[in-house]
């Protein structure tokens, strides 16, 4: 079913940290429409503040048991092991808490850029291996969460990610004009690993405005879905409009050989071979 490979993100659909003033109706409603429609995949954050409003919406779509959630938390690379214990358990328990979920799909865990003090580690292999495998290890220790997958803001970062065994999944973002991700989308498939393309339209700004229909407006969502590699893409819905042009888009992929077409660049660069770049 096409509409399962849309995720539901939460950072800015109701009201919270980043637009504490918003209107949460709208965005609630979209939300619960989605999970009634076949949606089952949510990833959020308790920084955000809006998973209460994301357990509002699940409740009112008449509480489906097989909703998958996705945690996201960032930390430092060279923060110590106590501090990763205590960050993945206070994220994971905040989250059960404010989801009323009894148990989290995976934990989505990513390097915090602006709080690794030692700045040589974010460019370090072996070091952003030893995080992946840290926080792998703490998260799936402590009873809550199924997998943990790895977030990756570089193609660096993610080769160390998939390097790690205790790393079920990979997160990035990947779209039309971040699409550095491609180059690692086969190798992802070929090892059975899910991968969640973050902010497929680059947060609204690859919506087609100025298209007169919904599958031009949204090819940028589209033309992500249709690498066969891609799980599910996330993307905030706000509305029931933008939910229903959504569904839509998910329904109607590009084809492969398209994709392909636009990635044969990417496809074409050194990291495709097995390098590591950092």
């Amino acid at each position: 079913m096409t509409i399962r490979r849309l995720c539901l993100g939460t950072s800015t659909f109701a009201a919270g940290r980043q637009h504490p003033d918003k209107d949460s109706a709208p965005g609630i409603a979209a939300f619960a429409d989605a999970l009634r429609a076949g949606v089952r995949m949510v990833h959020s954050a308790p920084k955000y503040g809006t998973q209460p409003a994301a357990r509002q919406a699940w409740e009112a779509a008449g509480c489906p048991t097989d909703v998958m959630h996705l945690i996201k938390v960032e930390l430092a690379v060279d923060v110590s092991m106590a501090q990763t214990k205590t960050a993945i358990s206070d994220v994971l328990e905040s989250s059960a808490r404010n989801l009323r979920a009894d148990r989290l799909h995976a934990l989505v865990v990513g390097v915090d850029l602006r709080r690794t003090a030692d700045r040589a580690r974010l460019v370090d292999y072996g070091a952003l291996t030893a995080f992946y495998e840290r926080c792998a290890e703490t998260a799936n220790a402590c009873g809550l969460v199924d997998y943990t997958f790895g977030y990756a803001h570089s193609p660096g970062q993610l080769t160390a990610a998939l390097a790690t065994d205790a790393i079920a999944g990979a997160a990035a973002q990947y779209n039309s004009t971040e699409a550095w991700p491609a180059v690692f989308l086969d190798r992802i498939a070929a090892s059975g690993r899910p991968f969640i393309a973050i902010a497929p339209l680059r947060r609204g700004r690859l919506v087609d405005h100025d298209a007169t229909d919904a599958h031009s407006r949204l090819r940028a969502l589209r033309w992500v879905l249709g690498h066969p590699a891609v799980t599910a893409a996330a993307l905030t819905v706000s509305s029931r409009a933008h939910l229903a042009e959504a569904l839509d888009a998910a329904q109607h992929p590009l084809t492969v050989q398209q994709v392909r077409d636009d990635l044969r660049y990417w496809l074409a660069a050194p990291v495709a071979h097995g390098n590591r770049p950092i």
